[in-house]
């Protein structure tokens, strides 16, 4: 159990004060899950009834009375989960990022571009739902940035023996993106990317890395504990070592062992690009259990705290890269 500090107390306490909405909210939920389960035992019902000769009527007659109920019900419950979540956005996350850094802007409903998304490089899969939100932009020291949560997938269609056709989602990338503008363009473009082969297939995984010419030519560097975690492609072999010094392996390495989290980066023209894959929202409230939860609290801070890190970790404010 995490306690709360003496500076939570006032957002704890705006928690408690949403509790009664927030149940409300899950109260909704809960009877709009009622009532589907509700017209789909009628329909359930109308079926075998129609199969031992009742009235077709009867299935038509429900498609309307029980469609109506559906989404008179489904805008009912919407309008206080959307109020609950508003008033989350609002009170809770937008004031963590003013304490943060009182100078960040905060959007809950925009999200990072697909045009950024796709100059980034980072997925090549091209995607057919691109879904985001919490979007945040502002300056480290000089460094400008701006970041989001993400949520890209592909689908895919099948068809079974009867020409049923059935579609299936696929995620491509979950989680937070960021990009970070540096003083001066580099030539070419460097990716440091999740290494999923050679730690499970050793050296032939390596060899089916140096393969992979999508992100540009292999980069095999001295640090042995990066090698375990990344792999490294870049246009220019002379450019990634000069982008990837010692003490920023060190801290993606850190990164990587802190929060188990996948990362992702590309460097291009004037900018960084970094994805790190979450398995969940960052910045939406619980609705199904207690909102006043400080390790929630601690949760975004902490996230928020990262993406400091990263800029300033990584050396962006010092101007390391210096590539005419």
């Amino acid at each position: 159990m995490v306690e709360p500090t003496v500076s939570d107390t006032i957002l704890i306490q705006r928690l408690e004060e949403m509790e009664g909405l927030r149940k409300k909210a899950r109260k909704r939920v809960l009877a709009g899950f009622g009532v589907l389960l509700l017209a789909v035992s009628y329909f359930i019902l109308v079926v075998v009834l129609t199969e031992n000769g009742g009235s077709f009527l009867m299935f038509l007659g429900g498609i309307l009375v029980w469609g109506g109920i559906l989404i008179v019900v489904f805008l009912w419950a919407n309008k206080a989960t959307s109020e609950y979540k508003d008033l989350f956005k609002d009170q809770i996350v937008r004031e963590i990022i003013r304490r943060h850094n009182p100078e960040w802007q905060y959007f809950p409903e925009k999200s990072i571009s697909t045009e950024d998304y796709y100059e980034s490089e980072l997925f090549k899969t091209r995607h057919d739902r691109f879904n985001g939100d919490d979007y945040v932009e502002g300056a480290e020291g000089d460094t400008m940035f701006a970041f989001s949560e993400l949520h890209t997938e592909y689908k895919t269609e099948h068809r079974d023996s009867k020409g049923h056709k059935s579609t299936s989602w696929h995620t491509i990338f979950r989680g937070l993106f960021l990009f970070a503008e540096f003083n001066k363009a580099i030539q070419g473009r460097t990716f440091v990317l999740p290494d999923s082969l050679q730690g499970f297939l050793g050296r032939f995984g390596q060899k089916l890395q140096s393969w992979n010419k999508s992100h540009g030519e292999l980069v095999k560097l001295e640090n042995i504990e990066f090698e375990k975690h990344f792999v490294v492609y870049s246009s220019s072999q002379i450019e990634a070592r000069y982008i990837l010094t010692p003490r920023i392996m060190e801290n993606l390495v850190d990164f990587r062992e802190k929060w188990k989290h996948k990362l992702h980066l590309s460097f291009k023209g004037t900018r960084m690009y970094f994805a790190a894959g979450f398995n969940e929202s960052l910045f939406e409230p619980r609705l199904f259990t207690s909102g006043v939860r400080p390790e929630d609290l601690q949760k975004m801070k902490h996230l928020l705290d990262l993406v400091s890190s990263i800029i300033k970790e990584m050396g962006l404010n010092t101007r390391i890269w210096t590539v005419q």
